[in-house]
C-alpha cells in the first residue's frame, strides 16, 4: 500500500490498453497474452467496473458527500507492475487527474470489512473522494486515516484484528503520536490510524471529522476543541481507555 502523500513515482501509462467504461469508471487493462502474468477477462473487467462504482457509493454514505466524477484505473499485470509504478503489492493515485493504478491480481482477495471478495478495495478511492470533496490533508494521520477507517483493512487484514495484537503487546500509538511522529512503521500506523479516525467518526460525527481534516498540525490540538467542544487530552484518555478495551 503506497501512500499518495509521499509517493514521487511516475507511473508508465503507455499501451496498448483495453479501455472498458461502466459508471464512473473508465478501466484501461491490458489485452491478452500481453505479457506472462494473465490479463482479466471481460467478465472480470465487468466485475472490477461494479465493484469500483459500489466503492464511490459506500465513500459517499460514509462521508456524506456526492461524488459524481469519472475515475480511471489503470490495471497492469503482476509481472510489469512494480517496473510500471514502482509496486506489484498495492497501488497509488493522482489526486490531480482522479487516476488510480494498481496491479492486477488473479484472484480475488477476500475483503474482511465487506465481507466479499474484490481486486482493487475501497482505500485508494477514498484518496480520490476525498481530495475531491473534502479537501487535501494536512497530515498523514488524515489523510491515510480517512482511507483506513472507511476501507477497514490492512493488507486484507481487519485494522481491529491488528490493533487487538498492538493493545496486546502494549503498543498503542498515542493520536499525537500518530498525527507528528513521521516515522512510524506502516504495520503499526495504517491500522491504529484507521481505528483512531473510525473512533472519532463514531464519537465525533462525521461533520467534525471533515473539518479536522483539513487542519494543521501545528494548529491541531487547539483547534480540536474549538471544532468538537471537547479538550485534546480528555479525547486521548478516552480513546486510550476504548483501545484497551479492544483487548
Amino acid at each position: 500500500m503506497v501512500s499518495f502523500m509521499s509517493l514521487s513515482f511516475k507511473a508508465d501509462v503507455t499501451g496498448p490498453w483495453i479501455v472498458t467504461s461502466g459508471g464512473n469508471i473508465i478501466l484501461y487493462s491490458r489485452p491478452h497474452n500481453y505479457s506472462k502474468s494473465n490479463s482479466p477477462d471481460s467478465i472480470t473487467i465487468r466485475q472490477i467496473l461494479n465493484e469500483q462504482n459500489h466503492a464511490i457509493e459506500y465513500i459517499n454514505r460514509v462521508l456524506l458527500t456526492n461524488y459524481n466524477s469519472k475515475v480511471q484505473i489503470f490495471l497492469y499485470n503482476l509481472d510489469e507492475a512494480k517496473d510500471k509504478i514502482g509496486t506489484n503489492a498495492g497501488g497509488f493515485v493522482s489526486l490531480n487527474k482522479s487516476q488510480i493504478f494498481f496491479p492486477y491480481f488473479e484472484n480475488p482477495n477476500k475483503y474482511v470489512s465487506q465481507g466479499t471478495f474484490v481486486y482493487l478495495g475501497i482505500h485508494e478511492m477514498v484518496h480520490i473522494i476525498t481530495k475531491k470533496k473534502v479537501g487535501f490533508p494536512k497530515s498523514r494521520l488524515f489523510g491515510e486515516g480517512f482511507a483506513n477507517a472507511i476501507d477497514g483493512t490492512y493488507g486484507r487484514a481487519s485494522i481491529y484484528d491488528l490493533m487487538k495484537e498492538h493493545v496486546k503487546n502494549g503498543n498503542i500509538i498515542k493520536p499525537l503520536d500518530l498525527l507528528e511522529k513521521p516515522n512510524i512503521p506502516d504495520i503499526i500506523f495504517y491500522p491504529q490510524s484507521g481505528v483512531f479516525i473510525k473512533w472519532l467518526f463514531d464519537n465525533y460525527g462525521i461533520a467534525n471529522a471533515k473539518r479536522l481534516y483539513k487542519v494543521k498540525r501545528t494548529k491541531f490540538v487547539k483547534k480540536f476543541k474549538k471544532v468538537t467542544g471537547d479538550d485534546f487530552d480528555s479525547m486521548t484518555d478516552k480513546y486510550l481507555k476504548y483501545c484497551n478495551s479492544l483487548n
